[in-house]
């Protein structure tokens, strides 16, 4: 067994503190690239807007009855409104609802009322469109692009849903929008297809 003298020792703890010393600053030097090069920006994420507006067009084929039009569609805090045109421009029908209930059509001279937007475009398209369910097709909510997926319904029914190309939208540093450019929904002979020109949140 060996023993220092005092003196020795006092060395001894000198060379081991500058050592631990040192290794602590190498240590350092080491991790500071790494420290610097983390990311500090916020990865976005998309999110679905209660409100906006777009412009497109939409197709019905039943069986072997296809129906299209050009439509802007509007949801804002007071009233969702959807206008319907045909390929030249020329308006077929408006379809509206208002905060506190009222939901109305308008067809040149004609005005329906009914209690829902999805009962009026079963007269007007031929199939009930529940628009708070095309509200978050139409921004991918749910889906995965180019991958069916299936969605109940308020009334038990099953749409097939696939989104084949998503477009970004308007963004902020937190989150960002995004819309489906094209949108197919399938129940059995019902498809139902959205071209979407424009989209932005409002």
């Amino acid at each position: 067994m060996i023993f220092l003298g005092s003196a020795q020792r006092l060395a001894h703890r000198v060379r081991t503190a500058a050592f631990l010393a040192c290794a602590a600053a190498l240590s350092g030097c080491a991790t500071l690239p790494n420290e610097s090069a983390r990311p500090t920006a916020t990865v976005t994420t998309p999110k679905v807007a209660a409100h906006f507006s777009l412009s497109g067009r939409i197709s019905v084929r039943i069986d072997d009855r296809l129906d299209s039009a050009k439509i802007v569609w509007e949801r804002n805090q007071n009233e969702e409104r959807l206008k319907f045109f045909t390929p030249f421009g020329s308006q077929l029908a408006e379809v509206s609802r208002f905060k506190g209930g009222r939901t109305t059509m308008i067809q040149g001279s004609e005005t329906t009322a009914a209690e829902s937007i999805a009962e009026l475009t079963q007269a007007l398209l031929g199939v009930a469109l529940e628009t708070d369910e095309v509200a978050r097709w139409v921004q991918g909510d749910g889906l995965t692009e180019n991958v069916p997926f299936d969605f109940a319904s308020a009334d038990g029914t099953v749409w097939r849903v696939t989104a084949e190309k998503f477009e970004s939208a308007a963004s902020t540093e937190l989150s960002s929008y995004r819309y489906v450019s094209r949108l197919t929904a399938t129940k059995g002979a019902t498809r139902v297809r959205f071209i979407i020109d424009e989209w932005k949140a409002l």
